[in-house]
């Protein structure tokens, strides 16, 4: 793919779908960055523009460059689509959540087991590892809200 292939096909390259190939062709972007960005979509992709500024390489400057290249304005599906349960959920369903991982799933799990369920999404601060921004993080990913 080049950047050339992009503009002729007359489309814009949607973050949560576009092959990481494709990606990299788009100037300002390049290989490193369409990697992180394919990583960071993981199952749950970017609902919003402001989340792709949580991909390495990819801040407020380069999300207006970026602007002719990538399309923006169907970025995600609607939150109520995948929210994740949090009281229901197996680890590795929560490792899929931005800033989650394997760990820190296994430490939500744990915590819902020994002191019982999450009544709403800031309970999670609770759990060690996790503080304001990264319950703010989750807003509309997860249940219950």
């Amino acid at each position: 793919f080049s950047a050339d292939d992009v503009l002729l096909s007359g489309r814009r390259l949607d973050p949560n779908t576009a092959a990481e190939a494709e990606l990299a062709a788009v100037p300002g972007l390049g290989p490193r960055a369409a990697a992180a960005l394919v990583g960071d979509r993981g199952g749950l992709g970017f609902w919003n523009v402001a989340e792709l500024e949580r991909v390495p390489g990819i801040g407020p400057n380069a999300l207006v460059e970026l602007g002719i290249w990538l399309d923006t304005g169907l970025v995600g599906p609607p939150p109520s689509a995948q929210r994740i349960d949090l009281n229901a959920a197996a680890a590795a369903d929560l490792d899929r959540l931005p800033g989650i991982g394997p760990a820190l799933a296994e430490r939500i799990v744990a915590d819902r087991n020994r002191r019982g369920p999450f009544r709403r999404r800031a309970d999670l601060d609770r759990v060690e590892g996790i503080g304001p921004s990264k319950v703010r993080a989750l807003e509309g990913k997860v249940l219950p809200p």
